[in-house]
């Protein structure tokens, strides 16, 4: 799985790419973890808050 020090700015950059491309498609996208995983208390803060 993703480290923790790529995770937030790898999602952010997803969701660049996603918002920027053909305005005619639409997309649904459901971000999630697995649970059990390993996180800092940084990555567990910032995924309970989004």
């Amino acid at each position: 799985m993703m480290p923790d020090a790529a995770f937030q700015v790898t999602e952010q950059q997803f969701m660049r790419l996603v918002g920027t491309s053909n305005q005619i498609a639409q997309f649904y996208v459901h971000c999630f973890t697995v649970p059990g995983l390993p996180r800092s208390e940084a990555t567990e803060t910032y995924i309970a808050h989004h």
